[in-house]
């Protein structure tokens, strides 16, 4: 172009008779598809992107429905019930990390198409509501969670992609 961009265009050339001197002449029509060209290109890489999360997320989905699979195998098989109520509380275990995860997912898939927001935060409450939501989580009782606040300056963002960070 005159401006010094590039172009990509889809060119067409076809022979044709001239009807005033006999002569076979071509026609050719271009399309400007530079910008459809782009979008494919969006397009591939958001596939590639979907395609590794899929990947990624049906591992994850798959690890609790094996050990629970396992579990239960074990709870049939097993003749004493202080053992059968330890492998129950596994299970209920493996429930809890696979409720979380699809939880998870779901707010990733919502939170990708949401706008970001920028709100003044209140630490306190996006990490004590992170806190409440990791609630059941397995081995939890080993950790001990301390909070310290130290803001000199407000913060500006998003308290609900906040919430996600701290609780993974």
């Amino acid at each position: 172009m005159s401006d010094g961009t590039e172009r990509i265009m889809h060119t067409t050339k076809t022979p044709f008779i001239n009807g005033l001197d006999g002569n076979i002449d071509i026609l050719g029509v271009s399309i400007d598809i530079t910008e459809n060209q782009h979008l494919k290109k969006q397009l591939l890489t958001k596939n590639t992107e979907l395609d590794s999360f899929l990947y990624r997320t049906s591992h994850d989905l798959i690890a609790p429905l094996c050990s629970l699979e396992g579990i239960f195998e074990l709870i049939k098989r097993e003749p004493d019930t202080v053992m059968r109520d330890t492998l129950n509380t596994h299970a209920k275990t493996s429930i809890v990390r696979l409720k979380s995860l699809i939880t998870d997912i779901n707010y990733y898939s919502e939170n990708n198409r949401a706008t970001i927001k920028s709100d003044l935060i209140d630490f306190s409450s996006v990490v004590s509501e992170a806190i409440k939501r990791i609630h059941g989580e397995p081995n939890l009782e080993l950790v001990r969670i301390e909070t310290s606040y130290h803001i000199k300056k407000p913060y500006f963002g998003d308290a609900d992609r906040l919430q996600v960070m701290f609780r993974n």
